[in-house]
């Protein structure tokens, strides 16, 4: 028990004092509970009139920022780190020096930030801007990715064919958004050491307003991020309530940034040959450079108007549009993808 100085009215009433919660925030980025009221030693600094307990005092020399900023990095199991400037490790040292990454993710880059030195092109690119010295990344396949983020180009040896068709294919969006980044990668065969197909996308931070920024965008973009995410309470961009309730999802889709795959081509000679089974893992290598947990893609899925009975030209177009839309789905579901409730969009996450 706990002597504390109550003061009395003239009716002998006594006005207990004041509740005073700590304002430390716990390892899991939540505010601590802990109240003054607390019968715990650790409430002693709370009741003597400081903010914070005895487990968050560390806290009060933090900066005077009081934005709990999470490291950006992704662990090796492939999920977001959940290091906080706020957590009590030595880790986090960097996050409350007002870096972006703790001490063990910082070899890893931002892929938003536009002092990373890399070479602005033009939005048309050249052959001679889709060679380097960089190797694709296979994981032990037979096709691979050579993937990159505006402002870099994707480039594959001067050794491997590089058709034309790819070159204008890796032409990108020039706009420097603070959360919306233009991404294109080849698809290479690691035999014949050439070309053989592209993927477009755009690489997104997670922001309050980023559906605003998407509808600035496109409308592609801003469909699939208005269908598929919304702002929880905390304005923090996450899988649609409905869309979790009942899903294999959890908050898998909930942190990080988001990879939105919006082309997927390969040429006619490497179709059906278990191409994109292979680029499965390169994928998941490269989501994980660039800070991204997981990935989405729509691929349509026919709703119960699409298979109505018809006959004669009808009946040939319907037949036509369900084997592509059901190729176009086998096609991501061999690479990991799985749909997302009832919507027309596809995910993968790295967490196995």
């Amino acid at each position: 028990a706990y002597d504390y100085d109550y003061s009395e009215d003239f009716f002998g009433r006594r006005d207990e004092p004041e509740e005073v919660q700590c304002k430390g925030i716990t390892k899991r980025g939540t505010v601590c509970r802990i109240t003054s009221r607390n019968d715990m030693e650790e409430a002693d600094p709370l009741r003597r009139g400081e903010k914070y307990c005895a487990f968050h005092r560390f806290q009060q020399q933090a900066p005077v920022s009081t934005e709990v900023v999470r490291c950006r990095g992704i662990t090796q199991r492939g999920t977001a780190c959940r290091i906080t400037s706020a957590s009590d490790v030595a880790e986090a040292t960097s996050l409350r020096a007002g870096g972006k990454f703790c001490d063990h993710h910082r070899h890893q880059r931002d892929m938003f930030d536009d002092s990373r030195g890399a070479v602005v092109y033009g939005a048309v690119a050249s052959e001679q801007q889709c060679r380097g010295p960089g190797t694709p990344c296979f994981e032990g396949g037979a096709y691979g990715l050579a993937a990159a983020v505006w402002p870099e180009r994707p480039t594959v040896p001067h050794d491997y064919h590089l058709p034309p068709w790819a070159v204008r294919a890796a032409c990108q969006d020039a706009s420097l958004r603070h959360c919306i980044r233009s991404f294109s990668a080849f698809v290479v065969h690691q035999v014949s050491k050439s070309v053989v197909g592209v993927m477009e996308g755009q690489l997104l931070r997670r922001v309050p307003d980023l559906s605003m920024q998407c509808d600035k965008h496109s409308t592609a973009l801003s469909t699939t991020v208005r269908t598929a995410f919304a702002c929880n309470l905390h304005r923090e961009v996450v899988l649609r309530p409905e869309l979790t309730f009942g899903s294999i999802w959890g908050e898998a889709l909930d942190s990080g940034n988001i990879l939105v795959i919006e082309r997927l081509e390969l040429v006619t000679e490497h179709r059906g040959k278990r191409a994109l089974e292979h680029i499965s893992a390169p994928l998941s290598t490269v989501c994980r450079e660039l800070g991204a947990p997981c990935a989405v893609a729509r691929a349509r899925f026919l709703s119960a108007g699409d298979l109505i009975a018809s006959t004669g030209h009808v009946a040939r177009e319907i037949q036509a549009t369900h084997r592509s839309v059901q190729k176009l789905r086998d096609s991501f579901a061999s690479m990991g993808f799985r749909r997302v409730g009832i919507t027309d969009y596809m995910a993968m996450v790295l967490d196995p």
